[in-house]
């Protein structure tokens, strides 16, 4: 038995050394302010991060914008490969230039006399071409009113070709 207590008596005073060694910085008041600095940390943090969110439905807005932009100019070009565009190495300008791409299409159904002077010029190999271009601006024959644009330059391209004979 007095084996046991010299070891705890040993042990007790051995912890006692170890405690008075022991940083005050570790003491509970201290401790206390550091949790309560690593929670207003934590706080400011969450903060930030909904912050971020409403930052970030702006850029949401626009990727939505420039998609349904995408969607509705691409299905005029059919058989093209669409490019990544998830890529940050799309060009900037890229929903500009398609804004003019789009104007462009429409300029080119409704004012069928481009169309018509163009056709008299075609030759050749240009043929598959200026068809291609036709198809993809005139091809969806379940829009009338892509049918009906289609139908009024065949007329005037006859009409052309009538009065060029």
């Amino acid at each position: 038995g007095s084996k046991e207590k010299t070891m705890n008596v040993v042990s007790f005073v051995m912890l006692q050394t170890v405690l008075k060694q022991e940083s005050t910085d570790h003491g509970s008041a201290e401790l206390k302010l550091y949790a309560d600095h690593l929670e207003q940390t934590a706080q400011e943090i969450v903060k930030d991060i909904q912050k971020l969110q409403k930052e970030e439905e702006s850029l949401r807005k626009l990727e939505a914008q420039l998609s349904d932009s995408l969607k509705m100019n691409l299905r005029w070009f059919r058989g093209l490969i669409v490019p990544d565009a998830s890529s940050t190495l799309v060009d900037a300008r890229m929903p500009h230039h398609l804004s003019s791409y789009a104007k462009m299409c429409w300029i080119l159904q409704h004012q069928a006399a481009y169309l018509t002077q163009l056709s008299q010029y075609i030759h050749g190999d240009e043929a598959e071409i200026f068809l291609d271009a036709i198809d993809a601006l005139f091809g969806d024959v379940k829009d009338e009113r892509q049918v009906h644009l289609f139908n009024s330059l065949q007329t005037s391209m006859i009409a052309k070709e009538a009065e060029n004979a």
